[in-house]
């Protein structure tokens, strides 16, 4: 038997025989709930689950936005539980305290005395590191408990922190603050911090949590997808804190992110998003065209890198950059049999110069459709990510949000609405920019889309 198998059987051991005696004594004592005012709310956590839900029912966000948004919010809850030192458990029996006492500190303490004198912490680590999905190695000082995760759409096309965590008030961000004065090693709290500066549009300082964390993992763990989707993040944030520009560091990081996993589907799309800028479009087409044939299971998200290659392929021929909607490729979703009416609206969105304003490296577009005097709730919507401007959309009938056998064509008038905003959530919040415009049965092809509001 290996010393770690050991090792690890005596800790169970010496774990269920200390919490024999240890949990009866807790189970009887008086303990006053209201204590905890640092502990997240459960109602709130429920709350934002339930809109959570809600958001995937309705069709607004994919399935594995859902899952790392659902992690998130349980990383969230257990971030901000605390439990505060002065809370005491009142018995009559004093003597069974100290034997609590006591078994709670001799129990840890033999069990890591037996294993630094058997143990081998090397191979316990990279055991850990095996069993971590991003890569990062644990030790002693540098164990990072949560890895920094980054939304993925598919293999090929992931998206870089969609979901926003839920909300931090002032008071707990100062909190977090003061648990890294304390503990300035502290991956968690880096973490952690890294997401809420980022939510609050503090660029740079989350950049500066995103440097800490990556400089702490080993050589021997910068490979593979789970390193590529970590420097993704890092390479999104530093790039809104330049205000959205990829030069210099930012694109250095997506280089480094291909060099460790070449399917990286976001630093794919940076990656040609950034020669485009820079007006080579031949290395543009490289790596979106490498980027569409990695996407053949996405048929709409497909479409929407075509339409970028077609930009592409027109500036590269010496055209104005201006696409005819009817050569974009139509769309290659079967329609269902509730939905098989072949219509569908299509045109531009562009920015207005006067409104002076850049879209990050890594906003988003969503586009959706109501009707004037109906619901809020659009009846169809699309979400793109990382695009360059103008854009050539196709909205159809597999937009619909719900089923019923009815078309966007039985809906017109419909009011479009095009809207970029930061933090990949279509609701109208400070930094987002829109455009509207009204279609009708008449009037559905070649629509322009002028983005002019904050």
């Amino acid at each position: 038997m290996s010393p770690i198998v050991l090792f690890l059987l005596i800790t169970l051991i010496l774990l269920y025989i200390g919490y024999f005696f240890i949990l009866p004594i807790l189970s009887a004592s008086n303990y006053n709930p209201d204590d905890d005012q640092n502990i997240l709310s459960t109602d709130l956590y429920k709350k934002k689950l339930a809109e959570l839900n809600a958001e995937f029912n309705a069709g607004t966000i994919e399935q594995n936005e859902f899952e790392t948004a659902e992690k998130e919010l349980k990383l969230q809850l257990l971030s901000d539980a605390s439990v505060n030192p002065d809370k005491v458990y009142r018995s009559s029996e004093a003597s069974k305290y100290r034997i609590a006492l006591m078994l709670l500190i001799a129990v840890p303490s033999f069990v890591v005395a037996f294993y630094l004198w058997i143990g081998h912490p090397e191979a316990l680590n990279q055991g850990v590191a095996r069993n971590n999905p991003h890569g990062v190695a644990s030790s002693p000082k540098t164990r990072l408990t949560k890895p920094v995760t980054q939304v993925s759409t598919s293999t090929t096309a992931k998206k870089t922190m969609k979901r926003a965590m839920p909300h931090l008030s002032s008071s707990n961000l100062a909190k977090l603050e003061e648990k890294l004065k304390k503990k300035p090693n502290d991956p968690t709290v880096q973490y952690t911090l890294a997401r809420a500066y980022q939510q609050r549009r503090q660029y740079k300082k989350s950049a500066a949590m995103y440097k800490q964390l990556l400089s702490r993992i080993p050589k021997t763990h910068q490979r593979g997808a789970s390193f590529a989707n970590f420097l993704a993040s890092y390479a999104d944030v530093l790039a809104s804190s330049l205000q959205g520009k990829l030069d210099g560091e930012p694109i250095q990081i997506v280089f480094q992110a291909l060099k460790a996993y070449p399917n990286h589907g976001m630093s794919l799309h940076l990656a040609g998003t950034y020669y485009f800028r820079k007006n080579d479009y031949k290395a543009a087409l490289k790596y979106w065209e490498k980027l569409h044939k990695l996407s053949a299971k996405r048929p709409q998200y497909a479409q929407q890198i075509m339409a970028s290659i077609n930009l592409a392929k027109q500036k590269l021929a010496g055209g104005s950059g201006i696409i005819s909607a009817t050569k974009l490729p139509t769309t290659t979703i079967k329609p269902t049999k509730t939905n098989n009416v072949p219509f569908s609206i299509t045109g531009v969105i562009s920015i207005d110069p006067a409104l002076k304003f850049t879209p990050p490296a890594n906003s988003y577009l969503f586009v959706f459709a109501k009707q004037p005097n109906g619901p809020p709730r659009p009846l169809a919507a699309l979400k793109i990510s990382s695009i360059s401007y103008p854009y050539h959309f196709t909205l159809d009938n597999n937009n619909l949000l719900f089923k019923g056998g009815r078309s966007l064509k039985d809906m017109m008038p419909l009011v479009l609405t095009a809207r970029i905003t930061k933090t990949g959530n279509a609701l109208d919040r400070a930094g987002s920019v829109t455009g509207s415009i009204t279609v009708t049965n008449t009037a559905h092809k070649n629509v322009k889309i002028i983005i002019n509001k904050k």
